[in-house]
């Protein structure tokens, strides 16, 4: 009996240190992969940040989620959107009232056509995660047309011709 209870301390002894090791090789691993993750993610941050202002076309590149695909979506249209009103309020700024209010009534049926067929494609997404992307891209690429065309349009008159 006194074997088998030397044996037992000499195994749990054993035991016991395998133990401490097993948990300080976890504690490391834990511990490092909470560091290196830290590390990497406020390099790719920086870099995104970095990207944005550099090209802000560039996040559907580095996008690395739907949700970030669905705010850069969003962002490109607004910067579209503000760049659209920008070149509206010069163009108005020099047309005589009639044409203005002419113009003002065209604009207002273009946006309301321009949201209801980007409502349209949308919907066909089936409300998935990726409509929202889907609306945006719509509503910047139709933007941007518009743009183009009342640049086209009014050339003469925002060159002062």
């Amino acid at each position: 009996i006194r074997i088998v209870a030397k044996n037992m301390k000499k195994q749990k002894g054993v035991t016991t240190l395998v133990g401490i090791i097993i948990i300080i090789v976890v504690a490391v691993i834990l511990f490092g992969g909470v560091f290196a993750y830290q590390y990497f993610a406020t390099k790719f941050q920086q870099n995104q940040i970095q990207n944005k202002n550099s090209n802000p076309e560039s996040c559907l590149d580095t996008a690395v989620s739907q949700l970030d695909l669905n705010i850069c979506a969003n962002n490109l249209y607004l910067s579209a959107n503000e760049k659209l009103n920008n070149l509206y309020k010069k163009i108005i700024d020099k047309l005589n009232v009639d044409a203005s209010n002419q113009l003002d009534v065209a604009e207002q049926s273009w946006i309301k056509t321009r949201d209801e067929t980007c409502k349209v494609i949308s919907i066909m997404d089936d409300g998935g995660s990726i409509a929202p992307m889907n609306l945006g891209l719509c509503l910047e690429s139709s933007t941007n047309y518009r743009i183009k065309e009342l640049n086209d349009s009014f050339q003469w008159l925002l060159e002062g011709r």
